[in-house]
């Protein structure tokens, strides 16, 4: 676990090549796991997204939404149209 309390707002899993297998947000219940996890070994209170690879861009968010659930800021270095999970951590890691 990569993770450093009271300071970070994501948790990252890794694995023993430090492949990240799983990320868990720290201020909402939401969390991404690598699709070859089993979803019965997650906690039944966070919202899973599954991912085949953190690199791939898929997703899609309006900076402000960010903005207004981290309470800050977030990087503008990164294209929120067009987002990979690995987008989605840096923007909005403390």
């Amino acid at each position: 676990m990569d993770w450093e309390p009271g300071d970070e707002e994501w948790g990252r899993v890794v694995d023993a090549d430090g492949n990240v297998v799983g990320l868990v947000c720290a201020r909402i219940p939401i969390g991404a796991a690598r699709d070859d996890l089993p979803r019965s070994e997650l906690p039944s209170f966070v919202e899973w997204l599954q991912f085949k690879s953190m690199y791939e861009s898929r997703y899609q968010i309006a900076p402000e939404i960010l903005e207004g659930v981290f309470k800050r800021q977030i990087s503008r270095n990164v294209d929120y149209a067009s987002l990979s999970l690995n987008d989605l951590w840096w923007a909005t890691v403390s």
